[in-house]
């Protein structure tokens, strides 16, 4: 859906209105900010068994789970397809991911929505932005 010409850009969506919060300040390389290191230094440290990074991911999964909640619940599409940097992360926060969108998605049918990751990895924007410009 374009909408006029530049539907479709669910991270500006406001999601705290009174702190003028929106979705990349969740479910973003944003949200690392506060721990005050880069997202592949908290995954690194994660993936090493860290508790409090590993939270830090949950937490993450858990934002994402709401926005998924959210798009299916306006959209119903058929899957949810994540890329960028971070969906390198995805083992660490899928899990809270799909907990938190079930029990937000009010579709029964919905609920097992499919949140797959994108083959493209990191470069996955950068394609699509490339093909948007060629429309």
């Amino acid at each position: 859906y374009l909408g006029q010409g530049s539907a479709g850009e669910v991270g500006h969506e406001i999601l705290d209105l009174p702190n003028r919060k929106e979705v990349e300040d969740f479910v973003s390389a944003k949200f690392f900010q506060k721990f005050q290191s880069n997202p592949n230094t908290l995954r690194q440290q994660a993936e090493a068994g860290d508790a409090f990074t590993r939270s830090a991911f949950r937490e993450f999964g858990k934002n994402l789970g709401i926005e998924i909640a959210n798009l299916v619940n306006l959209l119903d599409p058929e899957a949810i397809i994540l890329g960028g940097g971070i969906a390198g992360a995805y083992d660490l926060f899928i899990e809270s991911t799909r907990e938190t969108a079930a029990e937000l998605i009010v579709i029964p049918e919905s609920k097992d929505i499919k949140i797959i990751n994108s083959a493209l990895g990191p470069a996955g924007g950068a394609i699509g932005a490339a093909l948007l410009a060629e429309l």
